[in-house]
């Protein structure tokens, strides 16, 4: 009832007479894609719950208005990264913007917590998107401002209109805390309250949706009796497959407030991280007061020839002591790798005349042309059999991979997870390390 209530008092501050006419079915020819009957109305009008089509940004040291815990999703692309408060999204859904020069738009949909970029299409320019009003299976629809075709989010495919079938491009988007994205991109812009519209940022007009119990909002099919139907999970795709892993799985394994999980989807290796420090947009009134459900990312631990696994070391804090397999870290110092007495070379040789006494011999062309500075870098533990390079990185729903950058912390090689340019969860927490060179990737 308390959703209801609050999605009624937007259709009467936010109804519209000149609605755009939306494509309501596919064209002559073509199959449905989804049963018509599955997108219903959701309250407001096309637009009721207005887009952001001219965002403005502050810089990330000028933002005084967001509590270190609060949410934000964060998008990178081609070198520009861009954080979207979901204090501000959670009353738009919709951000038609440019990251990096490249035409985006990132959405959120309050009734999943779902956090999606796209790449815009480009139709006689780059068209932008609208909400609908329309939900399929509880999850916003958006519409393209060209053809107005449908869109649900979740599945970021047309199913009515003239693109009936066309897919969007994914843009990596993470949800984290504020004050990791501060720490990770001291340059960074943040989306403004100064959105052209006059709003209550900061308080969640869906209060409570998230608890335990709850139902998603006009979802008329039956929930999987395999989680509670409103669970937070993290998304994942690769190769045409998809894994859910929730959050309380992961926060019931972590240590000192970090979990790693390592995983496999569709034959490709995933390290998943968990955090905590991030509070939910859709608990309490106030965002800021609401309770910590953390935040979490994949990464892939497929770095070349070598897969990776990541731990963190039970009953100390997690730390960076990347050990080779088949040897023990037992008596090492947390925090300190190599153990003490052991000098680290400046290369590795193909021949594996110099490295660690333990450490086995890597198979020839499988060796980084200089030996990491892997000391307390990364608060995580990786072993493999030899050294690694650098780790791909994803997040949201897609898997994706991303080059080391001069000046970024290493560990393990020069890692994503630990870059402090790509480090979200601020895993890092020592100055900024050598990193190998990029055709290490």
């Amino acid at each position: 009832m308390v959703v209801v209530l609050a999605l009624a008092v937007g259709v009467v501050l936010l109804s519209r007479d000149d609605a755009p006419e939306l494509a309501g079915s596919t064209p002559p020819g073509r199959a449905q894609l989804v049963d018509p009957g599955d997108i219903v109305s959701g309250g407001p009008p096309p637009d009721g719950i207005p887009p952001v089509d001219r965002p403005r940004f502050q810089a990330v040291g000028e933002v005084d208005w967001l509590a270190r815990a609060e949410p934000v999703a964060m998008v990178e692309l081609d070198g520009q990264a861009k954080a979207y408060p979901l204090q501000i999204l959670v009353w738009h859904e919709i951000v038609n913007d440019q990251v990096g020069g490249v035409p985006v738009a990132v959405t959120y949909c309050p009734l999943c917590n779902t956090a999606i970029s796209f790449h815009r299409p480009v139709i006689d320019g780059a068209t932008s998107f609208g909400t609908s009003g329309k939900l399929y299976k509880s999850n916003l629809v958006m519409y393209d401002r060209a053809t107005k075709s449908l869109w649900p989010q979740a599945l970021g495919q047309a199913v009515t209109g003239a693109l009936t079938g066309r897919q969007l491009g994914r843009v990596t988007t993470q949800l984290v805390a504020f004050t990791d994205f501060r720490t990770a991109f001291p340059d960074a812009r943040v989306l403004s309250r100064d959105t052209g519209h006059q709003r209550p940022y900061g308080q969640n007009p869906y209060p409570l949706y998230d608890r335990d119990g709850s139902q998603p909002f006009l979802f008329d099919g039956r929930p999987d009796g395999r989680l509670p139907a409103v669970a937070r999970v993290l998304g994942l795709s690769a190769g045409g497959r998809h894994l859910a892993v929730p959050y309380p799985r992961l926060a019931g394994r972590a240590q000192h407030g970090v979990a790693a999980a390592n995983l496999e989807l569709a034959g490709t290796p995933l390290l998943v991280v968990w955090r905590s420090g991030a509070t939910s947009a859709l608990d309490r009134r106030s965002i800021a007061g609401s309770r910590d459900v953390g935040a979490a990312a994949a990464f892939s631990r497929q770095v070349g020839g070598w897969t990776l696994t990541f731990h963190a070391p039970a009953g100390t804090s997690p730390t960076a002591r990347p050990a080779a397999a088949g040897t023990s870290s037992a008596g090492r110092r947390p925090g300190r790798w190599p153990a003490p007495g052991w000098r680290r070379p400046r290369r590795w040789t193909r021949s594996g005349s110099t490295g660690p006494p333990s450490t086995p011999t890597p198979p020839s062309g499988q060796v980084p042309e200089r030996h990491p500075n892997t000391r307390g870098c990364c608060r995580l533990r990786a072993r493999a059999s030899g050294t690694a390079a650098t780790l791909g990185r994803s997040g949201g729903t897609g898997l994706g991979r991303s080059r080391p950058r001069a000046g970024g912390c290493c560990a393990v090689g020069a890692s994503d997870l630990a870059l402090r340019r790509h480090d979200p969860f601020h895993l890092c927490r020592r100055p900024p390390c050598r990193p190998l060179p990029a055709a290490a990737v």
